[in-house]
């Protein structure tokens, strides 16, 4: 007989922050890849005073330090709570994770009941 027993509220709330925290994860590698590749592939005459390829350069450094703010958050261990909190940070801080995106993350943490402000 199936159980109709619903998950622990904490341990569900600890899988959003989880899931949160990996959906931020792969917007800034498919972010910092498409960087990449865009700047691979730029064409070479004078590059350096092309304001567009400086404006790449710019993104790729933006996009390498809010992966490094993740990995440091990571190596911390956190309360629930303090981990909802510093994901929607992240998300709201974030020039790279905008509009829809930024919206669903941040709906599935407040949803879930992760965050209980905003």
């Amino acid at each position: 007989m199936p159980s109709t027993h619903e998950p622990h509220p904490v341990h569900r709330k600890a899988e959003i922050a989880e899931f949160v925290w990996k959906q931020i994860r792969i917007v800034l590698e498919k972010e910092r890849d498409r960087i990449y590749e865009e700047i691979r592939g730029y064409p070479p005459p004078i590059s350096a005073c092309d304001e567009q390829f400086n404006y790449l350069l710019e993104q790729r450094a933006q996009v390498s330090r809010e992966l490094a703010r993740m990995n440091e958050a990571a190596r911390t261990p956190l309360p629930l709570m303090a981990c909802s909190k510093l994901l929607d940070e992240l998300v709201a801080s974030s020039d790279l994770i905008a509009g829809e995106t930024e919206q669903k993350l941040r709906s599935y943490l407040r949803e879930g009941g992760c965050l209980t402000t905003r």
